[in-house]
């Protein structure tokens, strides 16, 4: 992303009008409702949650290891503290001779007592799952609370509970859904321990912030960034949907678009950053609900974001508006309380855009000698205006930036970093690329140098300078290279290029990265484009272009390698085996393989290549920390081409294999 400065002068009246909009705003949250008034959750609660990576396979082990996890991540230090049980914790039938909730005995031997305990010794705190019908929604027999709302309210303050998450599944003949709701609201004040109340009735009611700390304003979250108009929503369906009723939040009371998805490997990098961008600028609660104990560094990078933590946090507690829509492009502003304004740009689209906005529509006022400090809360990095800033924004991404305004002399050099390329370059030929440095900024820079993070294979010489002594106010360089991608690259492949200055104030790095389009040679083929003559396969069916996601057909995600996100390829389950007719019409067969992220640090495979029953290739094994693996082997005269993954001795499980980015190429030319 990339941040650069245009000089305007402010529109008075403009000013005056949003600052009203927003005075205005805050006056109808005070009057829509009184929030509950509990002295808990004064900021969005922070946690994780169990359902979205393990739905009701839970066990007292596993929740654990998930405590453990979220210490050692450094999770806890980030202000995470609930860990949550989602439904299926109770035993079948849910409740003793007396009446009371207990947990499953094989599952949850030591009781939920004790798994407090145990989370509580590492500093953090319990939530736990509830329904307000007479049944969870796994229709476990008499795990329902209705009937029973003072003695369940009693049962989990004697266990210590923290939390509760009270679901609307199977409410009972003629019940009242805000009566049932404010029942449990009643019982949860008298048990005598200070309880966090979400409401999860899977859509917003007016009553709700007078029961709940929090309340669903959604249907149920999926792994998706956009899922149309179904009940299920996708991340793009819950911040629309969520940004109805922005009013509403306030310190105790929070409009919940439900949980994180980040990490479970259904959407891409950028989508999971929007979803942790926005649902701070909503001031949401940040419930994590993947699996912990094996993130990516991708993943790290976005759930341990303190600066954008820190806008969820703000303890003024108002939600974001939307200031500017412009179709696929939208500014989000939200004030902060040391008078500060979070700012997140938004791009709905399918091309990268440019986003801009002014100090005006932020929300500032104009002070002779000062200008705006912008934050990059992604970058980690700061930058100078007088006026107007805009940034370049990925497809389905979102910058977001902390605007502070400060007397000019205070502002840091700023350098506006742009690439040019091919935005389409093939596999088999170099390319020119481009870096152009410009500084937009209020002060000359010193000491510059660019370089470039190319991905695996790729090479790249310098045909121009890359290091520069100074460039100053209003001027601009240009660095080139000419590139050569690796023969395997395919689809999307980003180039990092990384950008160093100094000035009067220090030193500053900026990364800006570009995505580009890898198309094979001509004649390549997609394995996944061809229908196979022979396929068995250890779980469920192979999946084109996704991951194998166990046992159903189209449940896999993004084929994804050590981070790594690939749009083609085959999700197969060891053992397995799929056989292809290529009738000796291809010269290469190449793949990039490994087990899937989707299932952790879990797992081991064989790969191997078969050519007309010869063994061609095979990979030894490979683990799921096992480095990327790259196939490159003749099938020259070959006419069935045979892939196959065994099981690396441990059982097959997690043996979620890929081959990623599967292909063949055309004979060369002579």
């Amino acid at each position: 992303m990339n941040g650069k400065w245009e000089y305007r002068r402010l529109g008075l009246r403009k000013m005056v009008l949003i600052l009203t909009i927003c005075m205005v705003l805050v006056s109808i949250s005070v009057l829509e409702s009184e929030a509950l008034d509990n002295d808990v959750a004064r900021t969005p609660p922070m946690g994780w949650n169990s359902w979205n990576a393990f739905h009701g396979d839970i066990n007292e082990v596993l929740i654990k290891e998930i405590t453990d996890a979220m210490v050692s991540s450094g999770m806890k230090d980030a202000g995470y503290e609930y860990v949550i049980l989602d439904d299926n914790w109770m035993a079948n039938p849910a409740r003793d001779a007396e009446g009371n909730l207990i947990a499953d005995p094989v599952r949850f031997p030591s009781g939920i007592k004790a798994l407090a305990d145990y989370i509580h010794s590492k500093g953090l705190k319990i939530g736990i799952y509830g329904d307000r019908g007479t049944m969870t929604c796994m229709n476990i027999p008499e795990s329902g609370s209705y009937g029973y709302e003072e003695r369940d309210a009693k049962t989990y303050a004697a266990w210590g509970v923290d939390y509760l998450k009270y679901d609307n599944c199977n409410s009972a003949a003629r019940s009242c859904i805000s009566c049932d709701y404010e029942t449990m609201r009643d019982a949860l004040a008298n048990s005598g321990r200070p309880i966090v109340y979400g409401i999860c009735a899977w859509g917003f009611q007016n009553w709700m912030p007078e029961v709940g700390n929090l309340w669903r304003t959604t249907g149920d979250i999926v792994d998706k960034w956009d899922n149309g108009n179904d009940w299920f929503v996708g991340i793009i369906n819950a911040i629309d949907i969520n940004q109805r009723y922005a009013s509403y939040a306030k310190p105790g009371a929070w409009n919940d678009p439900d949980m994180l998805e980040i990490g479970n490997g259904g959407c891409t990098t950028e989508e999971y950053r929007t979803q942790f961008s926005m649902w701070s600028m909503m001031a949401a609660p940040l419930i994590a609900g993947n699996d912990l104990r094996n993130m990516t560094q991708e993943t790290k990078d976005i759930l341990l974001n303190t600066e954008v933590i820190a806008v969820n946090q703000d303890h003024l507690g108002i939600q974001c508006v939307k200031v500017r829509d412009d179709g696929n492009e939208e500014v989000y502003v939200k004030p902060l309380s040391n008078g500060d304004y979070a700012v997140a740009l938004l791009n709905r689209g399918e091309r990268e855009a440019t986003i801009s906005v002014t100090a005006e529509e932020i929300g500032f006022s104009t002070l002779d000698g000062y200008g705006y400090l912008v934050r990059d809360l992604w970058q980690h990095n700061q930058f100078g205006s007088l006026e107007a800033f805009d940034a370049d924004v990925p497809v389905h991404g979102t910058a977001m930036f902390r605007v502070s305004q400060v007397p000019v002399d205070q502002l840091p050099g700023y350098l506006e970093i742009s690439s040019t390329s091919n935005q389409i370059v093939s596999s088999e030929e170099a390319f020119e690329f481009s870096t152009i440095l410009n500084n937009s900024g209020v002060r000359d820079v010193e000491d510059v140098t660019i370089s470039l993070r190319l991905p695996d294979g790729w090479s790249a010489v310098p045909l121009s300078d890359y290091a520069f002594t100074t460039i100053a106010v209003g001027h601009l360089v240009t660095a080139k290279w000419l590139i050569t991608p690796a023969l395997a690259a395919d689809g999307f492949n980003d180039i990092e290029v990384t950008v160093s200055y100094s000035d009067e104030i220090g030193e500053t790095v900026w990364y800006k990265g570009t995505r580009l389009t890898v198309i094979p040679p001509a004649g390549s083929v997609y394995i996944s484009a061809l229908e196979p003559v022979i396929s068995t396969n250890g779980w469920g069916p192979i999946e084109k272009d996704l991951s194998n996601g166990e046992m159903g057909a189209g449940d896999g995600r993004i084929i994804t390698l050590n981070g790594v996100q690939y749009n083609k390829g085959l999700g197969v389950h060891a053992p397995s085996e799929v056989v292809f007719n290529i009738d000796g019409q291809f010269e290469t067969f190449i793949s990039d393989v490994g087990i899937d992220d989707e299932v952790g640090n879990r797992g081991s495979v064989t790969f191997e290549v078969w050519g007309d029953n010869v063994k061609l290739w095979e990979s030894g094994i490979v683990e799921a920390t096992t480095p990327t693996k790259t196939v490159n082997v003749s099938v020259k005269g070959v006419r069935n081409l045979k892939l196959v993954v065994t099981d690396g001795k441990d059982g097959n499980p997690y043996d979620h294999a890929d081959w990623a980015g599967a292909r063949l190429l055309p004979p060369l030319e002579n």
